[in-house]
């Protein structure tokens, strides 16, 4: 239900396995990942900054994060915790927390609640002997946090891989905005056995959609509603115009396919008169069923 008390993240934590045994250990594993979390929101940016985070703060508050030993827990035992920890649990952990607030915020503004993914390289990889770690991660664009992630050699190999993220996302009423290296079928289709839309860019790695979308656009005789705004940010006038169409609707095998959209932006300098225009066409699929929400016209 929306609205309720938000679920402490340490409940989360508290289910990634130790990796140690309990005999002999002084500064049990789900204590150093609640310091961990504490710390870094107070600016800590690494294991030596957390091990002095704690060591400044005192003994009550390490006893109010489950850290019982007179003293805090040295970077080395930072470390060896982060080291040896199974970051597969801890990943999806992190995951359930950030969806779990998600669905207990009061509703957005909006109709839907935006979800974007992405592929990263992480940064200081490659100096810790992880040649080019890459990550592929959805992110809450209204949180700002992670829903999950999965691992992938490099770049190119995100399109296989992105069909299994959204086997562990709730995205009944969510849409999913990717760039359009991952404008593909299989993804599409994942994202609605979810209950999620999906609206995709149509780029050169789909040359017939893309082919087909150009020509509905450039055809004056097609049947399509436009929308325009004007505004005027600092120093340039922009006009947006976003036309939109049914008319492929049955014409293409891709999954839920319900509208075709393209949407041009120009701005022009006020000082100079130097003009930019841009044009991206993209695919709207129809929006899965939920709550009796009828799907909205073009």
């Amino acid at each position: 239900m929306p609205g309720r008390e938000v679920p402490p993240l340490a409940e989360f934590l508290a289910e990634v396995p130790a990796f140690r045994r309990a005999r002999g250990t002084r500064h049990p594993l789900r204590a150093v990942l609640r310091l961990a979390c504490v710390a870094m929101l107070g600016g800590a940016r690494s294991e030596r900054a957390i091990a002095e985070w704690a060591a400044d703060h005192g003994a009550a508050l390490r006893a109010r994060r489950g850290l019982t030993h007179r003293r805090g827990p040295s970077q080395a035992t930072i470390h060896r915790s982060f080291r040896g920890i199974d970051r597969t649990p801890l990943a999806r952990q992190l995951g359930r927390w950030g969806q779990e607030v998600l669905a207990r915020l009061p509703a957005a503004p909006a109709a839907l609640a935006g979800i974007a993914v992405d592929g990263k390289t992480v940064r200081g990889s490659t100096k810790r002997g992880a040649a080019e770690a890459h990550l592929l991660s959805a992110l809450s664009q209204r949180l700002g946090v992670g829903l999950g992630q999965v691992a992938v050699a490099d770049k190119t190999n995100e399109i296989p891989t992105a069909p299994a993220l959204p086997a562990d996302l709730a995205l009944e009423g969510r849409v999913v905005t990717v760039d359009a290296l991952l404008t593909q079928t299989a993804l599409a289709r994942a994202v609605r056995d979810r209950g999620g839309d999906d609206p995709m860019v149509a780029k050169d790695n789909q040359p017939t959609l893309a082919a087909d979308l150009a020509a509905l656009f450039a055809d004056p005789a097609a049947p399509v509603a436009v929308a325009e705004t004007v505004t005027a940010p600092g120093g340039r006038l922009e006009r947006r115009r976003l036309r939109a169409s049914t008319a492929l609707v049955g014409d293409r095998d891709w999954p839920g396919l319900h509208q075709a959209r393209c949407i041009e932006r120009t701005a022009v300098g006020k000082a100079t008169g130097e003009r930019r225009r841009e044009t991206a066409d993209a695919a709207r699929p129809s929006p899965c069923p939920r709550r009796g929400r009828p799907p909205p016209s073009s």
